[in-house]
């Protein structure tokens, strides 16, 4: 199982459906506008008050839901990518860190040494004369 996440392409989904919710909050309000204009435009106060009960009913809890669910899980998707973000940011740091604790390791050790301590293995050499 792979968790790479293509944050680039996250970003322009997220860019998408934001244009498209900002799209659809605009055709809400020029919904509410049509409707209020159509109950005044009948001038009468009967069909008026019933246009504005059934839009309140049958129309804005549906759309209230669907703006409130779609800012949520925008919202939600963009924290997601935000920590993903940082975290992957986090882990290439400790990367490099832990790469370049090795190779100053590897640079500390002395030449030809077995212990890979740098001070060789505390004996005298076997064949000095």
């Amino acid at each position: 199982m792979s968790f790479d996440v293509s944050t680039s392409a996250v970003v322009g989904v997220l860019n998408e459906v934001n244009g498209v919710y900002t799209t659809y909050e605009k055709l809400v309000t020029a919904f509410g506008t049509a409707v209020s204009d159509l109950a005044t435009a009948t001038k009468a106060e009967p069909i008026g008050t019933a246009l504005q009960g059934a839009s309140e009913k049958a129309f804005s809890p549906d759309i209230t839901n669907v703006v409130g669910r779609t800012g949520t899980a925008l919202s939600a998707v963009n924290q997601v990518v935000t920590i993903l973000t940082d975290a992957d940011s986090t882990m290439s740091a400790t990367a490099r860190e832990n790469a370049a604790r090795a190779e100053q390791a590897k640079a500390d050790d002395a030449p030809g040494a077995s212990s890979g301590s740098g001070h060789g293995s505390g004996h005298a050499p076997t064949n000095a004369r």
